[in-house]
């Protein structure tokens, strides 16, 4: 998505960055990039940064012909398989994201919004 939802702030994100995986974000930077989600670059005070992922949960009812909690039980189960073959199956090539403090690798902002987090890699894209 290239522009940020104006319905989503920046301290909500926060909040949940610091209470499901201990990161306490010092900034957040919108990337315009991707298709289908929102992504926004964590930084916290020690330089230490996430790759953010926020899904709008209401929109995706719109491709999933779905309700908001179906299409974030949808979106666990893919980006917990994700994870499960990064650490189960060992695909390093992989990059899943964080598990939470509650279990989950994708935390509700609220109802309408999710959030996974990733380490942040560095590089290039391959072609």
């Amino acid at each position: 998505m290239f522009q940020e939802p104006h319905d989503l702030d920046q301290e909500s994100i926060a909040k949940v960055l610091a209470k499901s995986v201990n990161f306490d974000a010092h900034t957040l930077e919108y990337l315009p990039v991707g298709f289908g989600s929102h992504h926004w670059r964590a930084t916290d005070s020690h330089g230490r940064e996430l790759f953010l992922s926020v899904d709008d949960l209401v929109a995706g009812c719109h491709a999933n012909a779905g309700i908001p909690n179906s299409v974030f039980a949808k979106l666990e189960a893919a980006y917990s398989a994700a994870r499960e073959l990064h650490l189960i199956g060992a695909l390093e090539f992989v990059v899943s994201p964080l598990q939470g403090s509650n279990g989950s690798v994708l935390q509700r902002i609220n109802e309408r919004y999710s959030l996974a987090a990733y380490p942040l890699l560095n590089g290039s894209a391959l072609e």
